[in-house]
């Protein structure tokens, strides 16, 4: 048997075609979450934190899109006047972040 033939024996063969398709697709449905509650107090607190930040200093921030909470850890920029964060992560990455989608955000790192 020639080489090419035999080789074809071991070609991927998807026997309930489309199954991993909807796997992903009900996994994403399922990772959906409602965006939650961000007390008075705790708005305080991330405004205050918001307004200690430097440019260029590292925070760690969890906040809310698509659906989905998520985490951007980075150099960090603060601009009021447009109401965003901006997170640059190591790889140089940046995520625009909407002050008001902030759920939690630290300073890990000053300078």
């Amino acid at each position: 048997m020639p080489r090419i033939e035999r080789a074809a024996q071991f070609a991927p063969f998807d026997a309930l075609k489309g199954l991993h398709e909807a796997l992903r697709a009900k996994e994403a449905e399922l990772e959906k979450t409602d965006k939650k509650e961000v007390t008075e107090d705790r708005a305080k607190e991330i405004s205050a934190i918001l307004c200690e930040i430097k440019k260029g200093d590292e925070t760690e921030t969890v906040f809310y899109r698509k659906d989905k909470y998520f985490k951007a850890a980075g150099k960090t920029a603060v601009d009021f006047s447009k109401g965003i964060i901006s997170v640059t992560d190591s790889h140089g990455k940046k995520e625009d972040i909407p002050v008001e989608d902030i759920y939690d955000i630290k300073i890990v790192k000053k300078i």
